[in-house]
């Protein structure tokens, strides 16, 4: 969808306020256009007809807006919590090779290095 649109402001709302308040207006404007149902011949459609179907398309658009943004803040904390986990698993491989390649040194074996293995580098997040 190439049409940017204007979000109310829900910051100040949790996530499940905000979806309530459109899921309301969203069920108001489908008993307006039932209770239109009828009224004009068949394919005309009047303006407050329009202006309700174009409410409903900017309804359901920011219902997914904010379901979106959920789901975005939903993985941003699992990156967040998981990457001190990873990091330090991470290190932790670091060290196992970096032993191994200590113990065949001091057992006389070929090294990690002249096995053509090469220890990874600590990362951090």
């Amino acid at each position: 969808m190439d049409r940017a649109f204007d979000t109310p402001d829900f910051n100040h709302l949790d996530d499940a306020s905000a979806e309530l308040i459109l899921r309301l207006q969203l069920d108001d404007v489908k008993s307006f256009k039932e209770q239109r149902g009828g009224k004009q011949k068949a394919g005309d459609v009047d303006d407050s007809e329009y202006a309700a179907t174009l409410l409903e398309n900017n309804l359901r658009e920011i219902i997914m807006f904010l379901t979106d943004r959920r789901m975005t803040k939903s993985i941003a904390n699992a990156v967040e919590a998981d990457g001190t986990l990873l990091e330090k698993s991470a290190c932790e491989e670091q060290t196992a090779c970096e032993d191994r390649a200590l113990a065949n040194r001091l057992n006389g074996r070929p090294g990690n290095s002249e096995m053509g293995i090469t220890p990874t580098k600590s990362w951090s997040i």
